[in-house]
């Protein structure tokens, strides 16, 4: 059918020798448009006899998917996406599954041997250094009150005095207030010192007394990850009932954590309790550690021992520092390898094994909806009309070339070649709709909003011209425009660079060109250049007066009632000479801008066109109506939809339009108000001040033929749609009636075909259909209004950034370096403005304004939406639509 209506489909059946079932399948992939439906979909429990396959495949595909995540952790460049370059190589040198199997299991054992060893090196690394801090911390509690361990020989974290008990001095508390408010480290450090430099040991405490009591003290260390260490103190302290006071020490460098891989903040613990580590309370606080999952270490109780343990603990860190190294190295070297890209495409081998295990899946689950028995596999498929002596060749040529006969059995009764009458399409032919790089993203714009009903009229080629323009008349700017219509030119001419990495991006490249010329164009109408007014070809104004009065009066230097003359009346009645025959020639005269009136100008304007191009474009919307009715040959809708809609339209909002244009091209001393005109009009009102002679006559004919267009919409077509059902229904039982006995009971019991008629379904969904076009005129005409509001927010929003950031700095009356910096830095930031908020804020905002105007205004007045796309197996569609995952 072309570009406007999607192509005829034929329904067959494809029969495959069971053999060589997959490799028909795959060639037909690779050449043919065939859509396969589910023979099983029926089935409760259906038999799936390549299940195995799949299952086998997805198993592969795991692997795969690890071995990526490894690729993205590392950051290494991966080459993707090249669908293209894959399918020439498969052509030439295919791959084979179990070759592909075989590789990638190996490759996956190996990487994963290495991974799960750097894992281990990282997590003995990561206690070593946790060690060591726990250690620096035991070191600088030693003989806290003085006489203290302050040496060399303690280690880098005595000396830093940053640590956990560094900062705690006599006074200061243990733990913080929602913990222990009355507990310190000095009351803590008094019951637990001792004179023979045992720091919190396990020793008895006794009086001096000479009382002796029996009372043991210990403590627990380790680190615990810092965003449980305020739940953990709370945990502990309410699991020994008080009885135990905790403080932390922040880790100063961040440890990477070997099950995700991510950085982690931890701080070191230490806790003193009352007993031994045999008691009930020992249990509670490692009970605590292990529900943390902190790590706990021994806490040294003498200097001789703190550093003997500093010194080792260090030395071992710098070991497992060198040998995850190592393993980094070898792991990234294995990476590398699976990331080479291959010769004949862009892809790496990593991606090559990617698609192709994608692709054979799909060809498996392709032959998992045919059903068969013995030797023969029977598929139902949809396909092209005009690709079927194609796919006869195709299967012809593999038949010789294998051996085994296939064929394709096309079923003439499904034959579509016309649309369908009325109703919503519950099934039948898909919808397909050849595309080229240019609509390829307006067709997927029009599908987002729904599929077109099978032949129904497409909007696609309508909206590829509409929708730049209308984003071009919001975005309107010279500009502005000239950076996105670079941007666009930029991306087609880049296409390794994009392509590949950025598929989204270059699949809209050609809409982005179209985006951008149309705000060049709508710029150009507006006289708009980064908010500045340009004189291309000579302002047709001028200031009669001296240069000192240059912002008083301003006339025109043309005829501006176009009656031929060469003098033109200007302020207080003098005459002039006009220079110019005419206006200027394309768009706003630059005298505009910068004047009093400017504003107020361009908002008319701009809000009568936006209203012209609204009612035009819902106009066009009932036209594409039309073609529908047309081809569905439906006497019906065009006499009581088509004709009636668009007599309400125009009568209304066409008559409108022109006494828009009307008040522009025809010279008025006092011009009437359009809005005043359009209410005399709907109340029957006289208008003093008619627009033309016999306005009034011609109102009132226009209004009468909206009053009847309404019930016109609303009333025959549910009465003459009831009597051609009750006239079906009585054809029908009279045909029953001369019936011999036996196939009238055969006739009877045969389930109806069409759905029942139900004539109040019919009638609210008239009435539906009638109030939702009525009152969506108006609201769709008001809905266009936003041409004008986003172009006025545009320019305006570009006159204060240039104002603000720009104009001031050339206006500086500075020495000449001083300005030179200036203007250099307030053009730096009037650029970063100008792409941050226009070209991203407004783009997209613009953007999202026109495909409303598109799925709502204009699709609304023709568009069912209701058909179902066509899904051909095609080894290319399949593997684009999941590129970059």
């Amino acid at each position: 059918m072309g570009l406007f209506r999607s192509e005829t489909m034929c329904s067959g059946t494809l029969v495959l020798p069971v053999e060589k079932a997959r490799h028909f399948v795959d060639v037909l992939g690779s050449n043919a448009n065939l859509q396969f439906q589910d023979l099983h979909a029926a089935t409760v429990a259906p038999q799936r006899p390549y299940k195995k396959f799949i299952q086998r495949i997805e198993e592969v595909e795991r692997e795969v998917r690890f071995l990526l995540e490894k690729c993205r952790r590392a950051e290494l460049t991966m080459f993707q996406n090249d669908v293209e370059g894959f399918l020439a190589a498969q052509g030439s040198s295919p791959l084979k599954l179990d070759q592909v199997e075989a590789e990638v299991r190996q490759t996956f054992r190996n990487i994963a041997a290495l991974d799960e060893n750097q894992k281990q090196l990282l997590a003995a690394r990561n206690a070593s250094i946790e060690e060591r801090y726990v250690v620096e911390s035991a070191s600088m509690a030693l003989f806290q009150g003085g006489g203290g361990l302050a040496g060399p020989g303690v280690g880098p974290g005595a000396a830093s005095g940053s640590a956990l008990l560094s900062d705690v001095v006599i006074g200061s508390p243990l733990v913080s207030e929602a913990h222990h408010p009355d507990t310190t480290f000095a009351e803590a450090q008094k019951l637990v010192n001792r004179p023979d430099e045992h720091l919190l040991g396990g020793g008895s405490f006794g009086s001096t007394g000479g009382a002796a009591t029996s009372m043991m003290f210990n403590n627990a260390a380790g680190v615990v990850n810092q965003l449980d260490q305020e739940r953990f103190a709370k945990f502990v302290f309410r699991s020994t009932r008080g009885n135990a006071f905790t403080h932390f020490r922040q880790i100063t460098e961040p440890l990477t954590d070997p099950k995700t891989g991510e950085d982690c903040q931890k701080s070191v613990f230490v806790i003193y309790y009352q007993g031994n580590s045999s008691s009930a309370m020992h249990a509670r606080i490692l009970r605590a550690c292990n529900q943390f999952g902190a790590n706990t270490y021994p806490w040294v109780t003498t200097a001789q021992q703190a550093r003997e343990k500093l010194r080792s603990v260090t030395v071992e860190a710098s070991e497992k520092e060198r040998a995850l190294m190592a393993s980094e190295r070898l792991l990234r070297d294995e990476l590398l390898h699976i990331l080479e890209r291959q010769s004949g495409s862009y892809n790496s081998l990593l991606e090559d094994w990617r698609l192709f295990l994608l692709k054979e899946k799909g060809i498996y689950a392709v032959l998992d909806m045919c059903e068969g028995e013995g030797t023969t596999l029977r598929a139902q498929v949809w396909y092209p009309a005009y690709e079927e002596d194609y796919v006869r060749r195709v299967l012809i040529a593999e038949s010789r070339t294998t051996h085994c006969s296939a064929m394709l059995i096309t079923d003439r009764s499904s034959f579509s070649v016309g649309g369908h009458h009325g109703g919503e399409q519950k099934s039948g032919p898909p919808t397909y709709f050849k595309t080229n790089a240019f609509l390829s993203p307006f067709q997927t714009m029009v599908n987002t909003y729904g599929v077109p009903r099978y032949q129904e009229m497409t909007p696609v080629l309508f909206s590829a011209v509409t929708f730049p323009f209308l984003f071009g008349v919001m975005f309107g700017d010279i500009g502005h425009g000239l950076m996105l219509f670079a941007i666009g030119i930029g991306i087609t001419q880049h296409e390794h660079l994009i392509k590949f990495q950025y598929p989204a991006i270059w699949d809209f490249r050609y809409m982005l060109v179209m985006m951008g010329f149309f705000a060049v164009y709508a710029g150009l109408l507006y006289n708009d250049f980064f908010s500045l007014g340009v004189n291309l070809l000579g302002s047709r104004w001028r200031n009669p007066g001296h240069e000192s009065d240059r912002t008083q009066y301003w006339v025109p230097n043309f005829d501006p009632k176009n009656r031929g003359q060469t003098m033109v009346e200007g302020e207080q009645g003098r005459q002039y000479v006009a220079d110019h025959q005419g206006p200027y020639p394309f768009g706003v005269d630059p005298a505009w801008k910068g004047a009093q009136n400017e504003l107020n100008f361009m908002n008319s304007m701009k809000m009568k066109i936006s209203v012209l191009l609204g009612v035009a474009h819902m106009i066009l919307g009932l036209f594409l109506r039309l073609s529908n009715v047309i081809f569905e040959r439906n006497r019906i809708d065009f006499c009581f939809e088509f004709v009636p809609m668009m007599m309400f339209m125009v009568a209304f909002f066409g008559y409108m339009d022109y006494m828009i244009l009307y008040k522009w091209v025809t010279p008025m001393r006092d011009p009437p108000s359009i809005i005043n005109t359009l209410i005399c009009m709907v109340m029957q009102t006289e208008n003093k001040l008619p627009l033309y002679e016999h306005a009034k006559e011609t109102q009132w004919f226009l209004f009468q033929c909206m009053l009847v267009s309404v019930p016109l919409l609303l009333i025959p077509k549910p009465l003459i749609l009831w009597a051609l059902a009750k006239h079906r229904t009585n054809q029908h039982r009279a045909g029953q009636s001369f019936m011999p006995l036996s196939e009238s009971s055969a006739v009877a019991y045969e389930p109806e075909k069409e759905p029942k008629f139900d004539f109040g379904e019919t009638c609210i969904h008239q009435i539906i259909e009638t109030i939702e076009f009525v009152l969506g005129s108006v609201s769709h005409t008001a809905s266009y209004l936003r041409l004008w509001a986003l172009s006025l927010a545009h320019q305006q929003l570009s006159v204060v950034f240039f104002k603000m950031l720009f104009a001031s700095s050339l206006a500086a009356d500075n020495f000449i370096l001083i300005k030179a910096v200036k203007i250099y830095v307030s053009f730096f930031s009037f650029m970063l403005v100008t792409v941050a908020i226009f070209l991203g804020m407004d783009v997209m905002e613009c953007f999202m304004h026109t495909l409303r105007l598109h799925w709502v205004e204009f699709q609304s007045k023709f568009y069912r939406a209701d058909g179902h796309e066509f899904l051909p197996f095609r080894h290319e569609k399949l593997l684009s639509a999941d590129r970059g995952t």
